[in-house]
């Protein structure tokens, strides 16, 4: 009897994974994001999209990453910027409306990337649980 010989190696499932590593997700569904602070620097964002022709949406809310600015408040447009960054999600942002922005706030880039992944996992659950069957 001879020794077992395991394939370890198999040049089309090689090249299989080589294509399938630079293929890039296409973001084809677009987030609408509604933001509004509150007196206590609270932030609501309330999300929107489509699949398949429903609406899917949900609130989001993150207190205590703002605070009062010292020095240089935060811009609308660097919030709007930050936000926009959706990365190789199935997400892009297709508009952001701020509400109450108070004129003298400051939150760090890294809350905002916060925020912004928080959104995004959230959405892609529902995204999934869309297209997950349910048992009858």
């Amino acid at each position: 009897m001879g020794t077992e010989v395991f394939i370890s190696y198999r040049k089309s499932i090689h090249e299989d994974l080589k294509r399938f590593k630079k293929e890039m997700v296409t973001p084809k569904h677009g987030l609408n994001l509604k933001i509004t602070w509150n007196e206590d620097l609270t932030i609501f964002v309330q999300v929107g999209f489509y699949l398949d022709g429903e609406l899917i949406n949900f609130r989001y809310n993150s207190p205590g990453l703002f605070e009062t600015a010292i020095n240089q408040p935060i811009r609308e447009e660097k919030i709007k910027q930050q936000l926009s960054k959706t990365g190789g999600t199935p997400f892009y942002i297709e508009n952001v409306q701020i509400n109450n922005m108070p004129k003298n706030i400051f939150v760090t880039v890294g809350n905002m990337n916060k925020i912004r992944r928080e959104i995004i996992e959230k959405a892609t659950e529902l995204l999934l649980n869309h297209y997950t069957p349910t048992k009858k």
